[in-house]
């Protein structure tokens, strides 16, 4: 335990390293500030006049005047939004239903409220071929009231477009959504930019990763110093797992630190009930996985920190193959960077869902992040068997992680 000690001391003392951590760790807190900062409320003052307030003071004004506590989206709630949002359609609209010409102070105080309900009605009454969605005005009371029926048959219609050959995915897909809590529920105040910056938190601690990891073991090939290393009583077999198990705890440490701390001040700033604010209003009201808002983020927060075990493993052992810092961190960058670039400027859907599982970095970047994936439709097959690309993230970096660390040990230990 003692080299284990030195190790990780040594490790934290490097000034690169120091520097890197340091950084990831002040971005953690800042960005857990920022969708905060993109929060606007508007109001008319005493003298009828239009103010735009944002940040913490929006938020403020938004929970005084919509309340500070979730709201339970009955279908009498729907048919109520359904009918405002019509009523501002016909003051403020055009014949495509498009909202112009409104005050600012309206916007926040009559539509924004009920937007995404809304929003989501239209979704699920979209047309079953052609995937257009109706203008709130082709809505009726009825249709409202009928929503929840509805989101069952839209996930089927759905479910046979993407999944036409594939009845087992489509299977699973209808088996979730039977445990999605209903009616949904929703709280003034959060959107999507708190799980977009969770995505991004993730990324910046993987990239940094990979920085710190890649020369764990060429640095001292390079220098020649791993020669004389080999000759004393620990080396190999023993340095090679106090190396390895010290990068890997140090990391996944910052990983778990930067996260939390993200996430308690993002949920601290929007209100901790917001966790519960049901996932089907924020992104798609077919969204199968039976989970809410916290559950997404404690579901993205372990699949993060797998995928950066696997990714760190992979790291550590591309590092031992290499005689040279600049060689490992070229390659490392190449292979953690590689799957993003095939997600944007793959044709095949099939093919780039492969790679964001397959390899260890393929969930860990910006358009094709887990998070992502978790209201999506896609899954992975071979023959007659289906498996939700999350779920296969997930499984597979729980195989690349131990897969990983015992070729890097292999190829340290019989390195000549």
């Amino acid at each position: 335990m003692t080299l284990w000690f030195l190790e990780v001391k040594r490790l934290l003392k490097t000034r690169f390293i120091s520097v890197i951590m340091l950084g990831i760790l002040c971005l953690s807190a800042w960005m857990a500030y920022l969708p905060v900062s993109y929060v606007q409320y508007a109001y008319q003052d005493a003298q009828g006049q239009s103010v735009i307030v944002t940040g913490r003071e929006a938020l403020q004004k938004i929970k005084e005047t919509r309340g500070d506590q979730l709201i339970t989206v009955t279908p009498e709630f729907l048919a109520n939004a359904l009918l405002q949002y019509q009523e501002a359609l016909a003051q403020f609209g055009n014949d495509e239903g498009i909202l112009f010409d409104m005050p600012d102070y309206e916007y926040s105080r009559l539509i924004a409220p009920i937007r995404n309900v809304v929003n989501r009605m239209r979704e699920v009454y979209s047309d079953s071929k052609s995937g257009l969605a109706p203008n709130a005005t082709a809505l009726s009371v009825e249709d409202a009231q009928n929503f929840y029926v509805q989101c069952r048959l839209h996930l089927q219609e759905l479910m046979m477009m993407e999944q036409e050959n594939h009845p087992n995915a489509r299977q699973t897909a209808l088996r979730l959504y039977q445990q999605v809590e209903m009616p949904f529920l929703i709280y003034p105040g959060v959107t999507t930019n708190s799980v977009d910056y969770e995505t991004l938190v993730i990324f910046l601690v993987a990239f940094g990763a990979v920085l710190i990891a890649a020369t764990t073991f060429s640095a001292d090939y390079q220098s020649g110093a791993d020669d004389i290393q080999r000759c004393c009583q620990k080396g190999r077999y023993t340095l090679a797992f106090v190396r390895l198990s010290a990068v890997m705890i140090i990391l996944a440490l910052l990983f778990i630190i930067s996260l939390a701390m993200h996430l308690i001040i993002s949920n601290s700033l929007f209100g901790w009930e917001g966790t519960k604010m049901s996932l089907q209003i924020l992104y798609s009201a077919v969204t199968f996985l039976p989970l809410n808002l916290g559950g997404e983020q404690l579901l993205t927060a372990l699949a993060g920190l797998l995928s950066l075990l696997a990714v760190v493993a992979s790291t550590l052992w591309i590092s031992s193959q290499c005689k040279s810092n600049v060689s490992a961190l070229a390659v490392a960058l190449t292979v953690f960077l590689a799957p993003m670039i095939i997600y944007i400027m793959s044709n095949s859907v099939a093919f780039a869902n492969w790679a964001q599982c397959l390899f260890p970095a393929g969930s860990l970047g910006l358009q094709n992040a887990f998070a992502y994936t978790l209201w999506g439709f896609q899954f992975l097959h071979l023959g007659n068997f289906s498996v939700f690309v999350p779920f296969a993230i997930i499984g597979i970096a729980i195989v690349e992680i131990p897969l990983f660390i015992g070729l890097t040990a292999h190829s340290y230990v019989k390195r000549q």
